[in-house]
């Protein structure tokens, strides 16, 4: 990748960071984990932030020996195999992709209840409005550093800090209990934890973007984790510390709705505080799908160069912004596909973390062989271990999860559509 494209230095790389991290996952995790772990389900953040831990360092580390586009693929195929390394890229790609139809199937409710004209329109057609004004604001060259970068940063920091000023002026109104987190209710919101924390890994997709690979590449990563994990799970112990549980669960499904009621509860006199935080909740969630569009297409954008899929010459256009934009247009259309399976917030969190979470342990594969040209191994051998461990954990988990929505069989036709087009073309190219 040519030198002139490195732009990104090390404050906007984590600021990227924390706004892909901090996407929908922070507001409409609420009642989920309420729901499975009570007042004390903050903690299940902290789990997961230690389970993901060693998976950040180890990707940092690949990250820095390899800084192109690509990410996880780029390391898989480079240390195991081409074939395992499309697995791995296409996982990837997949689980954010549907993470981006989640994002959008969240809004377009939204604004259906906000405008119940719209409920004339099938709820799929507004999926796919809402996701092509998206994908053409980044063909159009709208950024994701600059101006917007900081907007949606802003978006996110106004309802959390509120909230967590709120709980240390007032204290908390309803003490935190442990009593509902248990093995078998951690097991169940464990993976929603994660895919609310899942998106460090854009450094390693877009780390032909960033000056200064080895310097900025670990500190924006590990940086931008901690930071995330800290806010998600003050976040989330706030609320459960500030609102009664019974009156979470006579509120709205909406992603706003528990933060509109501490509003209501604590600030009566300022109507505008409550619209403010909405609007706040809702920006962040349209700046997370945003800005997952934008670096996710580059996984794409790499498979098709390494002539793994069908339709390579579109696939790896570019416009003159470098979007690859046809590319772009295809996750948008897997983002449609996921919502056309299910609506459903947690069935739909569970099938795209089980994805990225595939592509994570190849990824932990891939880095128990990786060598520098002398021989030496690159990944510390315990950290390398201990991230292996967590990924297949993980995924043990969550794919229980999805068996148990049962959701496996078209899950697993979307997933086995890139497979059947990366045999044919392997066994073309030979691997």
């Amino acid at each position: 990748m040519q030198q002139s494209l490195r732009t990104i230095g090390l404050f906007s790389a984590i600021l990227i960071n924390i706004n892909v991290i901090v996407g929908s996952g922070i507001f409409i995790n609420v009642y989920p984990l309420m729901q499975g772990g009570g007042t004390g389900s903050f903690i299940t953040y902290l789990l997961a932030a230690l389970f993901l831990l060693p998976v950040v360092m180890v990707l940092a580390v690949l990250a820095v020996q390899q800084p192109e586009s690509g990410g996880l693929y780029v390391y898989t195929r480079t240390y195991l195999h081409p074939f395992v390394g499309f697995l791995c890229g296409w996982g990837y790609f997949l689980g954010k992709s549907i993470s981006v139809g989640l994002m959008a199937n969240v809004m377009v409710a939204v604004f259906e209840r906000m405008f119940p004209v719209l409920l004339a329109v099938p709820h799929i057609v507004l999926v796919v409005l809402l996701l092509t004004v998206l994908a053409l604001l980044n063909i159009v060259g709208a950024s994701i550093q600059g101006g917007a970068q900081r907007v949606f940063i802003l978006a996110k920091v106004v309802p959390v800090l509120s909230v967590l000023l709120l709980l240390a002026w007032y204290g908390a109104a309803v003490p935190i209990s442990f009593e509902h987190v248990s093995v078998g209710s951690l097991s169940g919101i464990v993976p929603i934890a994660v895919f609310a924390m899942v998106g460090f890994e854009v450094t390693c997709t877009i780390a032909h973007f960033f000056i200064n690979p080895s310097y900025t590449i670990p500190r924006a990563a590990l940086g931008g984790f901690v930071i995330v994990a800290a806010i998600l799970a003050a976040f989330q112990y706030a609320l459960g510390a500030l609102l009664p549980v019974s009156l979470l669960q006579s509120l709205p499904g909406l992603p706003a709705a528990a933060l509109s009621a501490v509003a209501g509860m604590y600030v009566p006199s300022v109507v505008l505080f409550s619209q403010l935080l909405t609007a706040c909740v809702y920006i962040s969630i349209l700046g997370g799908a945003f800005g997952v569009l934008t670096s996710n297409c580059w996984n794409l954008h790499r498979l098709a160069a390494q002539g793994h899929v069908p339709g390579a010459r579109w696939l790896t256009r570019l416009t003159a912004g470098q979007v690859p934009w046809v590319s772009l247009l295809v996750e948008v259309v897997i983002a449609v596909l996921s919502v056309a399976i299910t609506t459903n917030q947690v069935p739909l969190q569970k099938m795209s973390i089980l994805s990225v979470i595939f592509a994570f342990c190849c990824a932990m594969l891939a880095a128990v062989f990786a060598r520098n040209t002398a021989g030496t191994y690159l990944v510390n051998r315990f950290l390398v271990i201990a991230g292996l461990m967590s990924t297949l954990t993980l995924f043990g988990i969550t794919l229980h999860q999805v068996f148990l929505h049962g959701l496996s069989l078209p899950y697993a036709l979307l997933f086995g559509a890139g497979v059947v087009s990366a045999v044919y073309y392997g066994l073309q190219e030979k691997y």
